[in-house]
């Protein structure tokens, strides 16, 4: 959700005959992290999936939480590593 917004503030930081190349950067980096995130979300409900203990319905429901919570820690960390390594940028448009 917050990609599009993501997005605009990182072309702003760019000169405008960048904004080709970042729009790709952007679109890659989108696809790519989208084909990880549901690779890993696939893993972890296959891994609970072969629980012979539970039935499959109660495995997948167990799966697709900790797929939730790992997501989700993934998501704490990746903020918290753009508000502690990421520095402000100045707007390149501007004289």
């Amino acid at each position: 959700m917050s990609f599009s917004s993501l997005m605009t503030s990182g072309l702003i930081a760019l000169n405008k005959k960048n904004h080709a190349q970042g729009n790709a950067i952007f679109n890659t980096l989108q696809q790519f992290s989208s084909a990880v995130g549901t690779a890993l979300a696939g893993t972890l409900i296959a891994i609970s999936q072969n629980v012979q203990s539970l039935r499959k319905p109660i495995a997948t429901s167990i799966g697709a939480r900790w797929t939730f919570i790992v997501l989700f820690i993934l998501l704490i960390c990746s903020l918290i590593i753009r508000l502690i390594f990421v520095p402000k940028y100045k707007d390149a448009n501007k004289n």
